[in-house]
């Protein structure tokens, strides 16, 4: 994760319930990024 760490057990946390979210079946994906060159825009998804 990159940027500056405030607060590790809030970090863990989120780690902890992104993972638990990409085991969900009905989870399309996991998508995040911090990149200032990745454009905005809509997924769709069917």
């Amino acid at each position: 994760m990159p940027g500056p760490v405030y607060d590790k057990k809030n970090m863990m946390r989120a780690l902890k319930w992104i993972r638990n979210m990409s085991q969900d079946p009905h989870c399309k994906g996991i998508y995040c990024a911090h990149d200032p060159e990745i454009q905005e825009g809509v997924i769709t998804m069917s």
